[in-house]
Formats: structure tokens, C-alpha cells, sequence
């Protein structure tokens, strides 16, 4: 078996402008610089974790 080393790295997260319940409006979320990852048999998911700018609930 093979082992791989992956270095990953990116410029800047994309904005989003979702819709917070906490605020009960829609805001800008900025990512939190934070991932999350799950592999289910040969996929492997990677999300952003992004949070509200005005009460940074994810």
C-alpha cells in the first residue's frame, strides 16, 4: 500500500450570504478557517465550517 502526504492550501474562502437563525435574517458568513472531513468507502467529503459575522453561530 501506498502512503500519501497531501498539502493543501488556498488563497481565500469564498463568502456566503446565508440565512442565520440565530439573527432570524439573511448575513454574510465567513469561514471560520476551520474543515471538516468524512470518508464514506472511496469518497472522501471536505466542507467548509463558516460562521455569521454578526453572531458567529455556525
Amino acid at each position: 500500500m501506498q502512503k500519501l502526504t497531501w498539502d493543501i492550501q488556498y488563497l481565500s474562502s469564498p463568502p456566503a450570504i446565508k440565512y442565520c437563525k440565530k439573527c432570524g435574517k439573511k448575513t454574510e458568513h465567513l469561514c471560520s478557517g476551520l474543515f471538516r472531513i468524512n470518508a464514506q468507502r472511496k469518497y472522501l467529503y471536505i466542507w467548509l465550517i463558516y460562521k455569521c459575522s454578526d453572531c458567529d453561530s455556525t
